[in-house]
């Protein structure tokens, strides 16, 4: 199950989160240094890395590929540098994809304003990234579930108000 949710959050994202974490952890960073893209098997002598996927949403069917070659992705820069471009296809078989200009506000149109962070929160509880949040010191896992709860533009009125009321009692 989680190399489906890494195909999805790739498909949706041209990225993939936890590869980030896994080769920015300072033991795997040697490594990923001598071994390549955790994206690639060290042994993968293909020319291109793709995911193409059939959606349908209500009475619309699209058709998304993500595409990249393999030099990009076994070059030495960070993995979180490198995302694959979206194209748009006619059908799963179409030789011909077109480069999406705009991903963001295209996904958005299918998929909804927030459809990373509904990914990240579904993503979340089927990954059971909870164990890896519990491990967390206070303020990372506290900054943690802001994100995934979007919690934080709350905290922020909190603060204000907090502060407000702290000039208000000095004037008292």
């Amino acid at each position: 199950k989680t190399s489906f949710y890494d195909a999805i959050e790739f498909l949706f994202t041209g990225q993939v989160r936890r590869y980030e974490e896994l080769v920015d952890s300072a033991a795997n960073k040697k490594k990923y240094n001598q071994d390549g893209s955790p994206l690639l098997n060290k042994d993968y002598n293909g020319d291109a890395l793709s995911i193409k996927a059939e959606l349908e949403i209500g009475e619309e069917t699209i058709f998304l590929m993500r595409k990249e070659k393999s030099s990009v992705l076994r070059s030495p820069q960070t993995l979180s540098a490198i995302k694959l471009p979206l194209y748009r296809l006619e059908s799963l078989e179409d030789n011909n994809p077109k480069f999406v200009e705009n991903e963001e506000e295209y996904l958005k149109r299918f998929l909804g304003n927030d459809y990373v962070q509904n990914f990240e929160y579904l993503n979340y509880i089927e990954q059971q990234e909870n164990l890896y949040l519990l491990k967390q010191p206070d303020k990372g896992r506290a900054t943690a579930i802001a994100h995934l709860f979007k919690t934080t533009e709350f905290q922020n009125k909190i603060q204000l108000i907090t502060v407000a009321k702290k000039k208000i009692n000095k004037l008292n």
